[in-house]
């Protein structure tokens, strides 16, 4: 880990005198590397200050001498790229950064938005593709360790012994971001040092949660070979629970009666084991009755995390103006997929209007024409059945509001469609209609599903890097890498306990990716900045997609 600090001052003139002591663009490692640059600072400043005996000024032919510590690709971005926001390994650790799209909630103008572990969307100020589509490529660019991650199922790799994420708010003209309109998010691994070394991190909280980080590096051949290995493990159960994962066997349900018979015994939709987790169950008169249609075996805890990845380094310098680095890394994914509550997305909900008070939406007064819709069935949705499912929190705060949706066959107030109970029914609709639009679900950590699938991801690669500098002030750099990845996606994508739009994606895929550029500057002071070069990506992917919509909407 280390603390960044960063600061610009100007060059000295050609007279070997300067206003402030040198100039420095500096990443300081650590505190005894920053009381050492700051000492050096501060020596050169005193010696600028002196004057010969005779009182003159020192002549100008003295060398002054600028001292540089731990200038690395990622102060580059500071350099190169307009507006830059940077997070160190001591920032990631404190918020607890997983992969790269827990930073958008600390970056100003990135946005990422994840519809599930793996697919990402990227946007910074506004520009971006809102596609979750295994073949997309957005208009944000994403780098790890300068090779470009172009596959979405590649760009939410874990984050772990990193030395720097630097996100480059586009567009960019510079580096190896140029052309990418939004900007460009670089992810920056830390590298061996050619001493031994290492650390370790664990994590533990509720839910079961473990995060465990570390890092080991040593010396092979001194000054010349050197490695570092490095690996994360998370695992956490899940957060969510699920209403439906405790169903009974087929064989111990107990069949839906006949409408009638229904009416008879008092049953309204949600009375088990009619209606296992709120889910509406098909029912006729004839033969032969149905039963839930939920499947045995689901998981009852859902939005679990259970991921690895590692990472091995080399890196060999034969010459001081020579780096090369070899780099292998792989991770794996295993958990359910990610599901959530959605309420009031589909169906139209309808009260009647008796007189103006009673036709009041949101403490708007609604003309008394008879009747009026609400959209979103009032926190549930249109279903195969007809009935629709509804949450059963907002299903029971119904019946408080309005005990006529009990449904109690002889009682007074039995049938909100009865003329005498209209008034309580279009009271009670509206008062839920409201406390919904200020508190969506009650209940955020609960849902009812009947997939729960898992997500499966399996990504592994290499890339070899070089960096020469030439006699001539240029450097050479080229990076040639390979990635590839395995992905599977089962989804229950209406997020209800119906089969409305469940959807399962098994891909694979991989990259071939070649940079090779030389740059340098013009003018004794780096007036100008020059790059010349070419990038060259292969990518084959291979995807298949299944929909289920169910029997009502085959």
């Amino acid at each position: 880990m280390y603390s960044r600090m960063m600061e610009v001052w100007p060059r000295p003139r050609a007279n070997g005198r300067s206003g402030r002591p040198g100039h420095c663009v500096e990443f300081f490692r650590g505190v005894r590397t920053l009381a050492l640059c700051l000492a050096a600072f501060l020596a050169q400043g005193s010696a600028s200050a002196q004057e010969t005996p005779s009182g003159e000024p020192p002549p100008s032919g003295i060398e002054e001498i600028v001292v540089r510590a731990g200038e690395s690709a990622a102060t580059a971005d500071f350099e190169t790229a307009d507006s830059v926001t940077g997070f160190g390994a001591e920032d990631l650790a404190a918020i607890g950064a997983q992969d790269i799209s827990d930073v958008a909630a600390f970056t100003p103008n990135l946005e990422i938005v994840t519809a599930g572990a793996t697919t990402p969307t990227f946007f910074i100020r506004g520009v971006g593709l809102n596609d979750f589509n295994s073949n997309s490529t957005g208009a944000v660019a994403i780098y790890q360790d300068d090779v470009a991650r172009n596959a979405p199922a590649l760009q939410l790799s874990t984050l772990f012994d990193v030395e720097a994420v630097n996100v480059l708010r586009g567009p960019q003209g510079t580096g190896l971001a140029r052309n990418a309109s939004a900007g460009a998010i670089k992810i920056y691994s830390a590298k061996p040092t050619g001493e031994f070394g290492g650390f370790m991190r664990a994590d533990y909280g509720n839910f079961d949660f473990i995060d465990i980080e570390g890092a080991v590096e040593a010396p092979i051949f001194e000054d010349i070979l050197a490695g570092r290995v490095a690996f994360r493990l998370s695992q956490r159960n899940g957060t969510m629970k699920n209403r439906c994962g405790k169903a009974p066997a087929f064989a111990d349900r107990v069949p839906v009666p006949a409408d009638a018979n229904r009416i008879a015994l008092g049953l309204k939709l949600t009375d088990k084991p009619w209606s296992i987790c709120g889910e509406p169950v098909l029912f006729e008169t004839g033969d032969p009755p149905f039963v839930s249609r939920i499947p045995v075996g689901l998981a009852d805890r859902v939005n679990d995390i259970n991921n690895w990845a590692a990472r091995g380094t080399l890196i060999f310098r034969p010459t001081l103006d020579m780096t090369w680095l070899l780099n292998g890394h792989g991770s794996r994914r295993d958990e359910l997929s990610r599901l959530v509550q959605a309420i009031g997305t589909g169906g139209i909900e309808g009260f009647f209007c008796l007189d103006v008070e009673n036709c009041r939406y949101l403490g708007q007064p609604v003309p008394p024409e008879g009747h009026t819709r609400i959209q979103g069935v009032l926190g549930g949705r249109q279903g195969i059945s007809g009935a629709g499912y509804r949450a059963p929190e907002i299903q029971r705060r119904l019946e408080e509001l309005a005990p006529c949706h009990i449904g109690t066959p002889g009682a007074p107030d039995g049938d909100c469609f009865r003329a005498e109970n209209r008034a309580v029914d279009n009271a009670a609709k509206i008062k839920l209609a409201e406390e919904l639009a200020r508190n969506l679900d009650s209940d955020p950590w609960a849902g009812d599903f009947n997939r729960t699938g898992s997500t499966t991801n399996d990504t592994y690669g290499a890339y070899l890097k070089g960096e020469m500098v030439l006699p001539t002030g240029m450097t050479l750099k080229t990076v040639t890498a390979y990635d590839s990845y395995d992905r599977t996606i089962d989804l229950d994508l209406d997020f209800s306990p119906e089969t409305l739009f469940q959807i399962i994606t098994d891909d694979e895929g991989w990259q071939i990716y070649q940079d090779a550029s030389l740059d340098g500057v013009i003018g004794s002071e780096g007036q100008i900045r020059w790059a010349v070069g070419g990038w060259f990506l292969l990518e084959q992917l291979k995807v298949l997609v299944l929909n289920d919509r169910g029997v009502a909407n085959a």
